[in-house]
């Protein structure tokens, strides 16, 4: 009996759904005619499978043990093969595959329960600093590990419940040579001791603005060395709001001495000299679309977004509630400072001083 259906199997292909249908169809077809050729060796050649790929699926599909046939002695009765069940035993047996998990449950639990905590969207660096923390002496594995997991969702998380969604590199083009307003001071014109930093008060700052319709905004500073991060509650996205922040962010002490800013081209920062007054320094800018030039704060302004998406009106949104996200950022622990909190880092900076 030649078959209908050939598989012609190629070293290293695993067999699939629709060929594991093709199988039951053959073998079935078969034990019912009680074929007196059948054998696993027949069947297997005839389908163009090794007859050790035969036998482990008979057995996945809950294929009994032959036995002869005692009206023919030279015959021998199989069971029948089952490809729902054998399909099931092999996603089972797949998912097992690959390194075993590094985390111990405790520890995996945990670090879900952080990334997952309501109204806090941590980061899975800053999770595991946490962890590393809580149970310190214990063996953990790096983050790269963690990430692992959370693509094989063997801890209970997926990419979904990470802040940020996996994203494809995009080819960066280079900056537009824009030119900026005669008479600012360009990003080429930094001093030297502001191009790599070594003390605070080297800041950068910008303005998230609330959605069509919305009123206000906030505006942010940022520290490049520290990384210490500041939202102020304005009005109006115009310069008359912005030098208004500086001035209140500046008489109650909430940030100290600065000694240079740099800022993007945005209507709010239209007068370099006012700026340059309210922030008692010198105001240097960026090339027109090339906001790379300031990634430090445009970072930051990615995290707010995990509480604040784009279509939130901060016209809506209390100056406390700004404050307490921006205390919550500042003790996040950051990889770009060894592990540390942003408000750690400014606290020794501003004790050396």
């Amino acid at each position: 009996m030649s078959p209908k259906y050939t598989i012609r199997k190629h070293e290293g292909e695993h067999l699939v759904e629709i060929n594991r249908i093709h199988l039951a169809r053959e073998w079935n077809h078969r034990v019912e005619a009680m074929d007196a050729k059948l054998s696993f060796r027949n069947f297997a050649r005839q389908m163009h499978i090794p007859e050790s790929t035969w036998r482990r699926e008979y057995r996945l599909g809950g294929g009994t043990n032959p036995v002869r046939d005692l009206r023919f002695p030279n015959r021998w009765l199989y069971g029948r093969y089952d490809p729902e069940l054998a399909q099931q035993l092999a996603n089972e047996r797949a998912a097992q595959k690959g390194p075993r998990q590094k985390l111990l449950k405790p520890v995996a639990d945990r670090i879900r329960d952080l990334v997952k905590e309501s109204d806090r969207h941590r980061s899975p660096y800053d999770a595991l600093a946490i962890v590393r923390e809580e149970f310190s002496g214990t063996p953990l594995p790096c983050l790269r590990t963690l990430y692992y997991h959370v693509e094989a969702g063997d801890i209970g998380l997926t990419h979904d419940d990470l802040p940020y969604r996996r994203k494809h590199k995009r080819r960066r083009n280079p900056a537009h040579p824009a030119r900026t307003v005669l008479g600012r001071r360009k990003l080429q014109e930094l001093p030297a001791e502001a191009l790599v930093p070594t003390e605070a008060g080297h800041v950068q700052c910008d303005t998230v603005v609330s959605c069509a319709g919305g009123h206000g905004g906030v505006f942010v500073v940022y520290d490049r060395l520290s990384r210490r991060y500041w939202l102020e509650k304005l009005v109006s996205i115009d310069q008359n709001g912005v030098i208004r922040a500086i001035r209140r962010m500046r008489t109650s002490k909430r940030i100290g001495r600065i000694r240079s800013v740099v800022t993007d081209n945005g209507c709010e920062f239209l007068d370099q000299a006012a700026l340059d007054r309210a922030f008692g320094a010198k105001v240097f800018y960026t090339r027109a679309y090339a906001s790379y030039e300031k990634g430090g704060v445009e970072n930051c302004n990615r995290i707010l977004r995990r509480w604040f998406p784009k279509g939130t009106d901060f016209g809506k949104v209390s100056a406390q509630r700004l404050h307490q996200v921006e205390r919550f950022i500042n003790a996040m622990h950051r990889a770009s400072l060894g592990g540390v909190t942003a408000e750690h880092r400014d606290k020794e900076l501003h004790h050396v001083a």
